[in-house]
């Protein structure tokens, strides 16, 4: 089970790379301010892909959240620090 689960967030996070790049979105926009338009443009884009199950698009929205959390998180305790 643990190694499904590992596979498919790994896929999903793949999935996520392909999709940023065919969009030409960079994590460091993402970073810099996570409320962007690239960001609803990439969440709207996530959305509307038909080959993936509803499933798989809900896991890629949660991935992308994820990542931002942590980027902000990051970037928080960076600025308290400095």
């Amino acid at each position: 089970m643990f190694l499904k689960t590992h596979t498919n967030d790994y896929f999903l996070v793949l999935e996520f790379q392909k999709l940023q790049k065919t969009n030409n979105m960079h994590v460091d926009a993402f970073q810099k301010n996570p409320f962007s338009l690239s960001l609803k443009k990439i969440i709207k884009s996530i959305i509307l892909i038909k080959s993936y199950s509803i499933k798989n698009r809900i896991s890629l929205v949660l991935v992308l959240a994820a990542q931002l959390s942590q980027n902000t998180k990051n970037q928080s305790l960076k600025s308290y620090y400095d």
